[in-house]
């Protein structure tokens, strides 16, 4: 049994185990890692200074295989409560640590009330018997309680403590966790393998011949997010979660085209394009996106790729050639508004640049014919 420590402080008690933390059984991540390519307005708002996000008490106590109705406080005093938990620890019981199960690694998580998906609630005797720590947790205004998100249709996929994606699929959510489960369960698991790919013309994280999940145009468009900047987010978040360093957008990029650098290069200045554009046909006849990670130049052929580094801050992202300009000198790049933002040339408009042209990685690109399975 592990050692415990009582300690009373006005309303609050608690016996803690001493490998315990505070709110949660994790020492993992508790929020998605900074988004990549923000706006303007999301920037400003990520240097407000904000409360710090708490692991949901879903991902910890019921990721022990229990669930804990937070709704109602029981109006039972505090004296009481204590009272009879330790009545249940004097009648010999099981203690805290054997009444725990081992926490299983992926989670899906309801964000409307921070409840993991298909669990029960505890009853009273089933709270009795984890002990004061388990109630300590349970009091109003804990650290550890979130706020339900407003999202009442949003499900939360979480591993090892670490939150990898929120998407507002149920039913993908689960499959994308079940996906997640095998491979955390998987002896030979090497988390360095991780990478993006494009299945069926669908960016994808992957690993070997294995696809976990893809960003189809469903679930980018319920995000209003761009598929490739979300699929490098969910997977840098996962490769986290399992311990390796996250990729930057530009090698997710080039991994999921199947890309290798030429020694081809072009510098000049970079604007870039959206508005009015956005809806309209480039020259290439596709509709101009200003959301995709596009670009115009003057002479380059379409489709070709580059790789644009922004010159002030080292910044880089990779862009698709499908238009024609810009038509002001000295500008010789257009990029799109989330290209833009992805080297962070947003706000000042013009940049210099230096971009290396890339080219597919072998005639026929293994990534192109990655099937999948519907996620």
């Amino acid at each position: 049994m592990p050692s415990l420590t009582f300690q009373l402080a006005g309303e609050s008690s608690q016996i803690a185990s001493n490998n315990a933390t505070t709110g949660s059984i994790y020492s993992g991540k508790s929020t998605i890692e900074k988004a990549l390519c923000p706006t303007a307005l999301a920037k400003k708002e990520d240097k407000k200074i904000a409360s710090p996000v708490i692991i949901p008490k879903a991902v910890s106590q019921a990721a022990m295989g229990l669930e804990v109705n937070t709704a109602k406080e029981s109006k039972t005093s505090i004296t009481s409560k204590i009272l009879q938990v330790m009545q249940n620890l004097w009648r010999g019981q099981n203690s805290v640590e054997q009444s725990i199960k081992a926490p299983p690694p992926v989670v899906v998580i309801r964000a409307s009330d921070q409840k993991r998906v298909g669990d029960t609630e505890l009853n009273n005797n089933q709270r009795a018997k984890l002990g004061f720590w388990l109630y300590s947790q349970l009091r109003p205004g804990r650290v550890g309680v979130v706020t339900p998100s407003e999202k009442n249709d949003s499900f939360q996929i979480w591993v090892k403590g670490n939150l990898i994606a929120e998407i507002p699929n149920q039913v993908r959510a689960e499959l994308i966790a079940e996906n997640l489960t095998k491979l955390v369960s998987d002896p030979s698991l090497n988390a360095s393998e991780l990478q993006l790919a494009i299945a069926d013309g669908i960016p994808a994280g992957k690993i070997g011949d294995r696809v976990l999940f893809v960003i189809d145009d469903a679930i980018a468009n319920d995000l209003k997010r761009n598929r490739e900047i979300l699929a490098t987010e969910w997977l840098n978040n996962l490769r986290i979660a399992l311990g390796e360093p996250p990729l930057s957008l530009a090698t997710a990029q080039m991994q999921m085209h199947s890309l290798v650098e030429t020694d081809k290069k072009i510098e000049g200045l970079a604007s870039f394009y959206g508005g009015y554009f956005h809806g309209r046909l480039t020259a290439n006849g596709e509709t101009y996106n200003q959301f995709a990670l596009t670009a115009a130049h003057k002479e380059l052929p379409f489709n070709t790729y580059l790789k644009v580094t922004n010159l002030k801050n080292g910044q880089s992202t990779i862009v698709r050639i499908n238009d024609r300009g810009p038509y002001i000198p000295p500008r010789s790049l257009d990029l799109s508004v989330a290209a833009a933002r992805c080297i962070e040339s947003e706000e000042a408009g013009v940049i210099p640049y230096s971009a290396v042209i890339l080219q597919p990685n072998s005639p026929r690109s293994s990534t192109e014919d990655t099937k999948w399975s519907g996620l």
